[in-house]
């Protein structure tokens, strides 16, 4: 069938695509230019797990509401009188299968029945360990408005061990997440930090900058990463192998029309 595509903005901000009389298709809106520079973002510098308490949770009975085996990682309240738990299944790091080790945060309101009224898991896009200690440690979990927005999220930090590789052992990353309090909407996921047993693989670390990248009225995150070989980061690194000094690059998370954000 040969057409003759016209272009038509819509409403929205997207374009519709029409081929003669068939149903127009919309095209997704183009992203906002930028309106800062990502190296050097300014806003509001913040640290994501500033004032987390995430230690062990001892007897926690509102982990009655988690699946059954379940193991609780950490448990902090929220604000309506409830409980926060982050958990994974209980045979996690005794089987070969990586995924039952992945995390998982609940919301268990107050009440004489522990339930959970809504849960979301934790995301990460790195291998994790399968056999041996537990590769997932939960190091903050609190609520807390970080970003500067005015809006209390929950905020979660939590540090996943890699497979271990010949020659240069296995590496920790950081990640933070943010979770609306009410639903545990995903709000803001990223890896903020990578550290390796070898001295010769990079150490990374992260900022975290709330802006508005996009000069949509919006507060954006603007993630700086720097990161540089392990053995440069003590008191005497080596002249020749860290001359080059660190590298750095940006990551721009935007907000959407859900109050998420997405890395571009």
């Amino acid at each position: 069938m040969r057409c003759a595509w016209s272009l038509v903005l819509a409403s929205s901000g997207g374009v519709l695509i029409a081929c003669g009389g068939a149903p127009a298709r919309t095209a997704p809106p183009a992203a906002r230019p930028l309106c800062v520079d990502p190296a050097a973002p300014g806003g509001i510098a913040f640290d994501a797990a500033a004032g987390d308490d995430a230690g062990e949770p001892g007897d926690e009975p509102a982990a009655a509401a988690l699946p059954a085996d379940w193991v609780v990682l950490a448990a902090a309240p929220d604000d309506a009188g409830g409980r926060l738990l982050v958990g994974v299944e209980g045979d996690c790091g005794q089987t070969s299968d990586a995924d039952r080790c992945n995390p998982t945060l609940f919301a268990v309101p107050a009440g004489a029945t522990p339930t959970v009224r809504a849960r979301a898991e934790l995301q990460f896009d790195v291998e994790l360990a399968a056999i041996g200690d537990l590769p997932v440690r939960v190091v903050g979990l609190a609520v807390d408005d970080r970003d500067g927005d005015g809006a209390r999220d929950v905020w979660v930090t939590y540090e996943l061990m890699g497979p271990p590789q010949p020659a240069v052992g296995s590496t920790t990353t950081t990640w933070v997440a943010s979770f609306a309090v009410e639903t545990l909407a995903p709000h803001l996921t990223a890896q903020v930090g990578a550290q390796p047993e070898a001295e010769v693989l990079d150490l990374c670390t992260s900022t975290l900058h709330a802006v508005d990248a996009d000069c949509d009225g919006d507060l954006d995150v603007v993630q700086v990463e720097t990161c540089q070989p392990q053995l440069c980061a003590g008191d005497e690194p080596d002249p020749e192998t860290c001359a080059a000094g660190p590298t750095t690059r940006s990551i721009v998370h935007v907000r959407q029309a859900d109050g998420g954000l997405r890395a571009r």
